[in-house]
């Protein structure tokens, strides 16, 4: 299955980010919003105490409980969201630096990298760049994450996952979107154990070992993005990652729980998104209430899922259900109540060990 990969997996240090500059928008092709009216919540709508939704963004849905899917009876630890970003991201990643109080350490000059398509034998900094350097020819996505303690936001924009298009032992083509993950929790799954980390580190280190500029300083230069694809909404009986996610096999390829049931509808393109092996993130909405929502997706219960836990959200409820997948990797399944009644949201995620 290799043949060129994506770089979209790389995390950042600081670097002098106080310039701005340029102007990045995602081209009318790449990016699909929500196809369900009402299920995009605009700039100024609180996401947790404090925390809002910031211009050129929107909520996908709402704002999702963290919960430990293991416990006997569960309580939410903190909460997790999925924004849908239209505007300029590097401008959008900055507004929520600022909104999450962590702009000084982690603009997008500190914690974002611009990759382009990488071969496995070519070297990480062959392939990325910091912001505050010239473009690289073909660039196809722009990655920023920024830990710190129990906070965690990832955005990817441009290619979100998958190898290139027409590799004959994988079908999946190269897909595009723009999105922003945050979660706010004391646990979670993270790809170095550092309490702080930055998505320029890897290039950063590998530039110091090569004896390289590892802190360039200079105005950003967004990312000049090429032929990323079109993005895609999986509907009714197709993959919830759209084919991006080589690991979310639960049991049988076609396992209904990697398959939108009846009445299932995407709020927005599926991506590699959370800072993990894998992290897959899906936002879909379903006509059930939460506590049938995550279990419609497995009609016939995989091994390793845990029964569905259940609690009291607000004015609605919540439920979560937990699946072991291919190579150790896990599936949680997060449904809130939605905007109508009867219905859910559900977050889809997927990480590895």
């Amino acid at each position: 299955m290799i043949a060129m990969v994506v770089v979209l997996g790389v995390l950042a240090a600081c670097t002098d980010g106080d310039a701005r500059g340029g102007s990045t928008t995602v081209p009318e092709r790449g990016f699909t919003p929500a196809s369900e009216p009402g299920a995009l919540q605009g700039p100024g709508t609180e996401i947790a105490e404090g925390i809002h939704v910031q211009p050129g963004s929107t909520l996908v849905g709402s704002a999702f409980p963290v919960v430990d899917p293991f416990e006997d009876a569960p309580a939410p630890s903190g909460w997790q969201a999925v924004i849908a970003v239209q505007g300029d991201p590097v401008e959008v990643w900055d507004a929520y630096a600022a909104e999450l109080g962590i702009e000084d350490d982690a603009s997008a000059a500190d914690a974002c990298v611009v990759a382009r398509p990488a071969r496995p034998q070519d070297g990480i900094a062959a392939n990325l760049r910091f912001l505050t350097e010239p473009a690289m020819g073909g660039e196809i996505s722009l990655k920023c994450v920024a830990r710190f303690g129990t906070l965690t936001a990832s955005l990817a924009h441009g290619a979100v996952g998958c190898v290139e298009p027409d590799v004959p032992d994988d079908p999946c083509e190269l897909r595009s979107g723009s999105a922003l993950y945050l979660r706010s929790a004391p646990d979670g799954p993270r790809s170095s154990s550092a309490d702080e980390y930055l998505g320029t580190d890897p290039l950063r280190s590998e530039r110091i070992h090569a004896g390289l500029d590892a802190d360039p300083e200079g105005p950003v230069i967004p990312p000049d993005l090429q032929g990323t694809g079109p993005s895609h909404l999986p509907g009714e009986g197709e993959r919830i990652d759209d084919g991006i996610d080589d690991f979310l096999e639960v049991g049988d390829r076609d396992a209904p729980v990697a398959i939108l049931p009846d009445g299932a509808e995407s709020l927005i393109a599926p991506a590699l998104l959370i800072d993990c092996s894998s992290g897959l993130v899906a936002v879909v909405s379903l006509p059930e209430e939460p506590a049938d929502a995550v279990t419609v997706f497995a009609a016939q219960d995989p091994q390793g899922a845990t029964e569905a836990r259940t609690g009291r959200l607000g004015d609605g409820s919540w439920a979560t259900r937990f699946f072991d997948t291919v190579g150790g990797y896990k599936l949680q399944l997060t449904a809130v109540t939605g905007a109508d009644a009867g219905s859910s949201y559900v977050l889809a995620t997927e990480c590895g060990d």
